[in-house]
């Protein structure tokens, strides 16, 4: 190994491998320092998200707490403003019903008066067909009869003509037979 070429060699083959050593450890370090500030950076990151959403979760909080006093004052207020609307409407509808109930009944009542007047219009009109109806059938017994003598009068004229028209036959009879001759 004395010869300066093989030391040379060597040494640059020493050198190679350690250089190439140290670029694995130094690339190694790099990475166990690149995961320590991510492992860093991520804790830190964490533990703001923490103390984000522990001051978002007090603010919803807070706001639940307003926005569900706020509703039960709304909520009483609308009511209380219903409760005042339903007892102006009920008296509302109680006068409408009681003006309704005072119509139905006079509106019933005057049904109940034309009903009578209707039932005394029927009566009077029924009695009034009845006397028109029997005037009719007296006026018909005193034609039928007025219209029997006057047939029995023709029957009796027709028997009249008939009996003469025979006396008549019986004179003319003679007349119209011929005569025997006269020898």
């Amino acid at each position: 190994m004395s010869n300066p070429v093989t030391i040379a060699i060597f040494t640059a083959a020493v050198s190679l491998v350690v250089l190439t050593f140290s670029i694995f450890a130094a690339n190694w370090l790099n990475q166990r320092h690149t995961e320590r500030l991510i492992e860093a950076l991520r804790q830190e990151v964490n533990a703001r998200f923490a103390a984000l959403e522990g001051k978002l979760e007090a603010r919803f909080a807070a706001l639940e707490n307003e926005m569900n006093t706020r509703f039960a004052a709304l909520e009483n207020e609308m009511n209380t403003r219903f409760a005042a609307l339903e007892g102006k409407m009920e008296a509302r509808f109680a006068a409408l019903e009681g003006t309704m109930n005072a119509r139905f009944d006079t509106g019933a009542s005057e049904i109940r008066r034309l009903d009578q007047r209707i039932e005394g219009v029927e009566k009077q009109l029924n009695q009034r067909i009845e006397a028109v109806e029997k005037q009719l059938n007296q006026r018909m017994d005193l034609l039928t009869q007025n219209l029997s003598q006057r047939f029995d009068q023709i029957d009796y004229r027709f028997g009249q003509i008939e009996q003469r028209l025979d006396k008549l036959e019986r004179l003319i009879e003679p007349l119209l037979q011929p005569s025997a001759p006269s020898h």
